[in-house]
C-alpha cells in the first residue's frame, strides 16, 4: 500500500488544485478568499474531481459553472473564451486534513488559515488532462 492509499483508508487527506507546480507546502493567500471567510486561506476538498477544477485561475465573473460535487458525475462548463487558460502545466496536491475546517453548509470544501504540508504532488500536462483524469466532465459553453 502506498502513502496515498494509506491516507485514503484513513479518510484523512484533501486535494488542492493549483496552476503552480513544485510546491512543498500550500500557503494561504487572499486570491482564493470566498464564502465570506476573512483573511488569507487555503481551500481543499476530499473530492478530487472538484479540486481539479482549480488547476487554472478563474473567478465567478468568468461564467464557469461547476456542479454535482457529491454526485456522479461532477461537471464543469467552461466558456470557450477561457480555453487559452487551459494550456499550462498544473498539479493536484495531496495534503493532510490537519488544521482544516469545513466550509459552512458545504460538505465537499474545506479551508485553513495555516500552511499545509504536501504529501504528494500529482503533475499534469494541463488542466484538461487533470480534470478528465480526476473524473470531472468538461463541456464548453
Amino acid at each position: 500500500m502506498n502513502i496515498i492509499e494509506s491516507y485514503l483508508n484513513e479518510k484523512n487527506i484533501l486535494f488542492h488544485g493549483s496552476p503552480v507546480q513544485g510546491l512543498n507546502s500550500i500557503k494561504p493567500n487572499d486570491l482564493t478568499s470566498r464564502h465570506d471567510i476573512q483573511g488569507k486561506v487555503t481551500y481543499a476538498s476530499h473530492n478530487k474531481a472538484y479540486a481539479s477544477a482549480f488547476t487554472f485561475l478563474w473567478s465567478d465573473k468568468d461564467g464557469i459553472e461547476l456542479g454535482n460535487y457529491n454526485k456522479e458525475p461532477p461537471y464543469i462548463k467552461i466558456p470557450k473564451h477561457l480555453k487559452r487558460k487551459l494550456i499550462n502545466p498544473c498539479s493536484l496536491y495531496v495534503i493532510k486534513n490537519s488544521g482544516f475546517k469545513q466550509v459552512e453548509d458545504i460538505d465537499f470544501e474545506w479551508y485553513s488559515k495555516q500552511t499545509a504540508g504536501v504529501i504528494k504532488e500529482l503533475k499534469y500536462k494541463n488542466p484538461i488532462s487533470c480534470m478528465l483524469t480526476a473524473g470531472l466532465l468538461i463541456s464548453w459553453k
